[in-house]
């Protein structure tokens, strides 16, 4: 797995390592990463090699990996809590890619 070296946590580019570090990431969902989970990234993304290790592409840029992170740290429970309450992404996405969530989102908690 990439890690920061040194100089990327003192100078704060979270983007800069992500992009380095995982280009195969699309830029809007690098850029939301930094954004939304700042330097918590790097846990989030702890043992991310591969594009397989985020999972299915569940809706726009958004893996089933980052769904199941921000469930495991409590962020989420419903998928309002991710489309409207907290992340806001809803705004983003169309009908059928908030259906989507909502169908992970069911998978999960079944």
């Amino acid at each position: 797995m990439a890690t920061p070296n040194e100089r990327t946590l003192m100078g704060g580019d979270i983007l800069g390592w992500l992009g380095q570090s995982f280009n195969w990431i699309p830029s809007s969902a690098r850029n939301r990463y930094a954004e939304m989970f700042g330097e918590e990234v790097f846990h989030f993304l702890a043992g991310v090699e591969l594009p397989e290790d985020m999972g299915e592409l569940i809706a726009g840029d958004i893996y089933a990996a980052e769904i199941d992170y921000l469930i495991s740290e409590g962020y989420v429970v419903f998928a309002e809590d991710i489309l409207w309450r907290h992340h806001q992404l809803g705004w983003s996405l169309s009908a059928g890619e908030q259906a989507a969530i909502y169908r992970y989102l069911n998978k999960k908690w079944l």
